[in-house]
């Protein structure tokens, strides 16, 4: 990545948790690295892409979750365990962010959403041109392939349901276990 790049990604990077435009630009290279283009090839429940986000914003989280569904023994070591309790928590209090930008992007005709077999909320991209460039630009290199890592890890992670997405990772890991 040259430095020009970088400076640009820093840019939108200045809070990750709360920074609009990261979490936008994470969204749609979620849906488009899933190949969500449409009702019948949707992301299942929206509320597992503030995780997926968490996954996908460093190596160490992207290895951790490749980890969880590559070993048969998931004993994770303490530095694992409060890794995963910090995506867990941070992804929570994104969800209404992601609730909110799906809204908006609606809105500007980039996604669209519908309710989904299982009752929750799936969303997929619509198509629209002007993404082509954004979703092809190589300053998201790095996140394009943690991406396609999450999903050869575990090639369901579009159409799996919420809760047991949530099960899966964090409540069989000992992260979660009040989940409501």
């Amino acid at each position: 990545m040259d430095k020009s790049s970088l400076n640009v990604k820093k840019k939108i990077m200045y809070i990750i948790d709360e920074d609009y435009n990261y979490l936008a630009y994470n969204i749609l290279l979620i849906l488009n690295c899933l190949k969500c283009y449409s009702e019948t090839k949707m992301f299942v429940s929206y509320m597992k892409l503030p995780y997926i986000i968490n996954f996908i914003s460093s190596e160490f989280s992207t290895n951790l979750f490749i980890r969880l569904f590559n070993n048969s023994s998931k004993n994770l070591n303490h530095i694992e365990y409060e890794n995963l309790f910090k995506i867990y928590t941070k992804s929570k209090m994104t969800n209404n962010h992601i609730k909110r930008l799906i809204f908006s992007l609606k809105e500007k005709k980039i996604v669209d959403f519908k309710k989904d077999r299982f009752s929750s909320i799936g969303v997929f991209l619509n198509n629209n041109k002007n993404l082509s460039g954004i979703l092809k630009n190589s300053i998201f290199y790095d996140e394009k392939n943690r991406i396609n890592e999450l999903k050869e890890a575990f090639p369901r992670i579009k159409s799996i349901k919420y809760n047991t997405f949530v099960k899966k990772v964090f409540i069989d890991n000992g992260v979660g276990k009040w989940e409501d």
